[in-house]
């Protein structure tokens, strides 16, 4: 059963099964995966329905489902993770409640069939709705050009803001590929939003700040085996990230240095 037609599916303990068969396949490949079992995946939360329970399990529920997601997004497409999106959708309507965390999870793979499909869940047809403008992909069933999200972070700064924010919590459970992802349109929003003189003065600070957020700098760090007051190996750390957008800016003529 796929995502976009579970969310009426009429036993949960099918969905359940599948999810959890979805799980098992995926902690074979990421073994830490396989903590959720005890949680979101457990045979407590097959009775679990969210409109009666009080605010604090809830939120409880909603950051097991963020971080689960954040974790599930760089095996969007394959089918054990399908699996288990059934599973949450169905059980704990995360395409209601957790909408931001769902389109995280999708938005890498914009341009795919399947990242449609979970839009299609989505109620945003009310023109107030922060996920208003994916309402022409959902009535479509298009996917979302990469031009058209660059665009968009133009035009919405919260959005952009959104992406910067999720590129952070990527790497903070090392989904190194989904970084660079939400990174990628960032760059090429401030670009269009500065002018040449000072666009990689913007980049820059992006990317110190990333290097240097409290938390996050030592976390990562430690995640490649370096000692955290390691200077020089940060500062390597953070030019590998700095310098590669620094010649991109260079040849594709945005960058130029005063003369």
């Amino acid at each position: 059963m796929d995502i976009w037609q579970c969310a009426s599916a009429p036993n949960a303990a099918i969905s359940f099964i599948s999810g959890c068969t979805g799980l098992e396949q995926l902690a074979s490949i990421d073994p830490s995966f396989a903590d959720f079992g005890k949680s979101l995946f457990s045979t407590a939360a097959i009775g679990l329905e969210r409109s009666v329970q009080g605010r604090e399990t809830n939120k409880q529920l909603d950051g097991r489902i963020k971080l689960f997601l954040t974790r599930l997004s760089p095996f969007f497409l394959l089918k054990p993770a399908q699996k288990c999106l059934e599973w949450l959708v169905n059980r704990f309507h995360i395409h209601r409640y957790n909408e931001d965390a769902l389109l995280a999870c999708a938005m890498p793979f914009h341009e795919s069939q399947q990242f449609v499909r979970v839009v299609q869940l989505l109620r945003i047809k009310d023109p107030t709705h922060r996920w208003h403008w994916l309402f022409p992909l959902q009535k479509h069933k298009v996917p979302l050009a990469r031009s058209t999200l660059v665009t968009h972070c133009y035009k919405d700064p919260v959005f952009a803001d959104f992406l910067c924010c999720l590129a952070f919590q990527a790497v903070k459970v090392c989904c190194w590929d989904i970084f660079f992802f939400f990174t990628n349109p960032y760059c090429h929003y401030i670009m269009a939003l500065v002018n040449r003189k000072t666009c990689f003065i913007y980049l820059l600070c992006y990317f110190t700040l990333f290097f240097q957020s409290s938390s996050h700098a030592t976390d990562f760090r430690l995640d490649l085996g370096w000692d955290s007051d390691c200077a020089t190996q940060g500062h390597l750390y953070f030019c590998s990230f700095t310098t590669p957008v620094w010649l991109c800016l260079c040849a594709s003529g945005h960058c130029h240095a005063e003369r």
